[in-house]
């Protein structure tokens, strides 16, 4: 009896140190940022390296972005996933140009930074200060409105930080691949034994910021990810009542290999 007692003590000994262990490194869990400098990046000119810095009351008011200027006055923003960096979505902006709209590649804060840690706080203000940046009059004196039309799109982990965008702000087309609803939710997929609702600090939750969105919107996903179970996108289609909502569902396509020859295409299709 003492030494089942003893394995019993043992156990639960384990189990709350890998609790205190999550808790305290969810962040280099979650985060994969290449920390190699923004300005350092040779897949982009010198002009189309931007920062934006504004007034607004923030920790962080300086956001940087890559901008690709085309042919038609609209514009499509870009959030992209949790590993590397912005400078690296080369085969996404090859698809997006054939959409002859003006781009927008959103790097997060400490993505591209050397000293820190990426977080759900800063990366929300990033958000608002692209917003700012494409609304600025000073900047913009001579156009009410600097782009016709404002599209997002994002990926994996860029899902929260494009939907509360499209929740704040003004946006006409919002494209969906591997969204998740909460991602705690896919978390707790993963760890099932432990209580990840309360132990996770960085909870994007894109249904919150979906519900009231009623512009057009696509999701795109495949019913085999891995990563990002399928519950967790169907959930979040599902649950928002938007008479433009569509869903492509596709098979036999892993979440690290999206950019099937399909896939470009309704992509391409849809901005343009």
């Amino acid at each position: 009896m003492k030494i089942l007692k003893k394995v019993v003590i043992i156990i639960l000994g384990i189990y709350f140190l890998m609790i205190i262990y999550l808790f305290f490194n969810q962040k280099s869990m979650l985060y994969f940022p290449d920390k190699t400098d923004f300005l350092n990046c040779k897949n982009f000119s010198e002009e189309e390296k931007k920062s934006y810095e504004n007034n607004l009351k923030m920790n962080y008011n300086k956001t940087n972005f890559y901008e690709i200027k085309w042919e038609k006055n609209n514009v499509i923003i870009f959030f992209h996933w949790n590993a590397g960096r912005a400078c690296d979505r080369i085969k996404i902006l090859e698809n997006l140009k054939k959409t002859w709209n003006t781009i927008i590649l959103v790097e997060y804060f400490w993505y591209a930074d050397k000293e820190n840690s990426p977080d759900i706080i800063q990366i929300l203000q990033n958000v608002d200060i692209i917003w700012n940046y494409i609304k600025d009059k000073e900047k913009w004196p001579m156009k009410k409105k600097r782009f016709d039309k404002v599209y997002v799109m994002w990926r994996s982990l860029g899902t929260w930080p494009a939907s509360y965008f499209a929740w704040k702000f003004e946006t006409d087309k919002l494209l969906l691949i591997s969204a998740y609803d909460e991602l705690y939710k896919v978390a707790g997929s993963k760890y099932p034994i432990f209580p990840v609702k309360y132990l996770f600090t960085q909870n994007y939750n894109s249904k919150k910021y979906l519900n009231n969105y009623k512009n057009d919107f696509l999701l795109i996903h495949w019913k085999k990810d891995k990563v990002i179970p399928y519950k967790h996108w169907l959930d979040l289609f599902n649950s928002l009542e938007n008479k433009n909502k569509k869903m492509i569902s596709l098979e036999n396509i892993n979440h690290h290999n999206i950019f099937s020859e399909k896939i470009e295409e309704k992509i391409v299709e849809y901005f343009r």
